[in-house]
């Protein structure tokens, strides 16, 4: 199968799509993080350390705006892509102000699927743990989560094909780096994996051969700057392979 995907690869033939029945698709994560500060912190819209959960819970979705909810002008559901504990695949649909029926690790991805006139959330939308921690989350007005914590579910490898940053600086500050951590199961200590820096312009890494993500691992998109208040958006693609 891995042949077949280079092969397909080279002629720019991956299947696009969130169809998980393909035995390999072409996936992608933006995360963004509006400013930077000169703590390392996940590549994500909250001024905080990622809270990485070690158990897994039925986890609350929310707004802080009273327009997201059922027959407001926001948003009134949201598709919730996530894992177990034991690494399992998770995919729902939950209405805002409700818990998801599934218990959960992590979340990879929330999207905004059902709205009123607004089109999209009209407040920042969260997914809290029972201890009031934010595992994900959606800015208002974006419709879909931005957040570089990731981890590889259970019966999935993924080959990590590129990664695109872009930032800005501010406030007088001289250089922005941009790392990832990963970590091989969750008991596991974590390892740096890649580091660059940006100058106010776009950088990008192609990787030959991709590297391999296999499944239980989580990786962290992380930044940091000499100066708070830069900018940065991230674009990280890959290639989901189905080996269950």
């Amino acid at each position: 199968m891995v042949t077949e995907l280079s092969t397909r690869i080279a002629r720019n033939q991956q299947y696009e799509g969130t169809d998980n029945t393909n035995p390999w698709q072409s996936q992608h994560f933006a995360m963004h993080r509006s400013s930077v500060l000169t703590t390392v912190q996940c590549v994500w819209d909250r001024d905080e350390t990622f809270a990485w959960m070690t158990t897994e819970e039925q986890l609350n979705i929310g707004s802080d705006s009273g327009d997201d909810v059922g027959g407001g002008t926001g948003a009134w559901a949201v598709y919730v892509d996530g894992v177990a504990l034991d690494g399992t695949l998770v995919q729902e649909v939950v209405v805002l102000g409700a818990t998801t029926a599934n218990a959960m690790r992590h979340i990879n991805r929330m999207v905004v699927v059902a709205a009123g006139a607004g089109g999209t959330n009209a407040g920042n939308i969260r997914a809290t743990d029972a201890a009031g921690n934010t595992i994900g989350f959606i800015v208002a007005g974006e419709g879909i989560s931005q957040t570089g914590a990731l981890s590889v579910p259970t019966g999935y490898q993924w080959l990590l094909r590129s990664i695109h940053g872009s930032g800005v600086l501010q406030g007088g500050a001289t250089y922005m780096q941009v790392s990832s951590r990963i970590r091989t199961a969750l008991t596991d200590p974590w390892y740096e994996a890649v580091k660059f820096e940006l100058a106010s312009i776009a950088t990008a890494f192609m990787f030959d051969p991709a590297p391999v993500m296999e499944p239980g691992m989580d990786i962290e998109f992380r930044c940091v700057s000499d100066v708070a208040g830069p900018r940065i958006g991230m674009f990280v693609s890959y290639i989901e392979i189905d080996v269950s």
